[in-house]
C-alpha cells in the first residue's frame, strides 16, 4: 500500500528533476544556438554589403563619397550643394501670354529706369492664384523697384512676404528669391540705422544659410555667408 503510494510520487519527482536539470538547459541552449545562428547569418550579410559597396567604389572612383553607412550598414546619402544647372523657375515658355507679357513689359520698363511704369506692370501681374515660384518671382521685383524707389518701408514688408512664404523651398530664378530678401532686408536695416533689427536679422539669416545650405549652389552659399560675416565683423568693431 505504502510502496503504491511511493511510486507515482517518485515519478513525478524525477519527472520534476528530469525537467529543471534536463529539458530547460537543453531548450535554453537551443534558443541560443538558433539565435546564434541568426546573428552569424546578419553579420555574413552586413559584411557582403559591405563587401559589395566597397568594390563598386573601387571599380567607380564618381561613387567615392557619395554616401556614407550607418550603425546598421545602411546607405545613407548626405547633404550636398544644390547643383547649379538645377533651375526652380518655371520656363517663361510655360506661362501664359498674359503673365508673360507683364514680366517682359516690366523687366524692359526696369532696365530702362522707368521704375514706376515697371512697379505697374509687376503689380498688375501679380495674383494670388499664381504658381508659389511665379507669385514669388513678381514678388521679387516688385521689391526690388519699391527698394530702388527708396520705398524702403513698402520694400521692406515685400521682402519680408517672400520670406514667409517660401517655406524653404528656395524658388528663384538662378538665385533664390529668399536669400536675396534676406540680403536687402539688411540693407533696409542698415539704412534705418536700427542695430537691433539687424543683429536679429543676421542670426535668422545666417541660420537659415547653416541648416538649408543644400538649397544653395556653393558659391551662392559662400557669397552670403561671406555677407553674414562682414555685417557681423563690422557690429563687433
Amino acid at each position: 500500500m505504502i510502496g503504491g503510494v511511493l511510486k507515482p510520487r517518485l515519478r513525478k519527482r524525477v519527472v520534476t528533476i528530469f525537467v529543471i536539470a534536463v529539458l530547460f538547459p537543453c531548450l535554453f541552449l537551443g534558443y541560443l544556438g538558433l539565435k546564434s545562428i541568426k546573428q552569424e547569418k546578419q553579420w555574413q550579410q552586413h559584411a557582403s554589403h559591405i563587401a559589395a559597396l566597397r568594390t563598386l567604389s573601387t571599380h567607380s572612383f564618381l561613387v567615392q563619397g557619395v554616401f556614407f553607412l550607418d550603425n546598421n550598414v545602411g546607405v545613407v546619402f548626405p547633404k550636398t550643394f544644390r547643383d547649379a544647372d538645377v533651375d526652380e523657375m518655371k520656363d517663361r515658355s510655360t506661362l501664359r501670354l498674359q503673365e508673360s507679357e507683364y514680366l517682359s513689359a516690366g523687366d524692359l520698363f526696369e532696365v530702362q529706369g522707368k521704375l514706376d511704369e515697371a512697379l505697374t506692370e509687376y503689380q498688375r501681374g501679380f495674383s494670388s492664384r499664381l504658381s508659389k515660384p511665379l507669385q514669388s518671382a513678381f514678388l521679387s521685383r516688385i521689391a526690388r523697384c519699391q527698394f530702388k524707389k527708396t520705398d524702403y518701408e513698402n520694400a521692406r514688408k515685400t521682402y519680408q512676404r517672400i520670406i514667409d512664404t517660401d517655406h524653404n523651398q528656395f524658388y528663384g530664378e538662378g538665385m533664390p528669391y529668399v536669400l536675396v530678401a534676406h540680403l536687402q532686408l539688411l540693407e533696409i536695416a542698415e539704412e534705418n540705422g536700427s542695430s537691433l533689427v539687424t543683429g536679429n536679422q543676421l542670426l535668422d539669416f545666417y541660420k537659415l544659410l547653416v541648416v538649408q545650405f543644400d538649397k544653395c549652389e556653393r558659391a551662392q552659399y559662400g557669397f552670403f555667408l561671406n555677407q553674414v560675416k562682414s555685417r557681423l565683423e563690422r557690429q563687433q568693431r
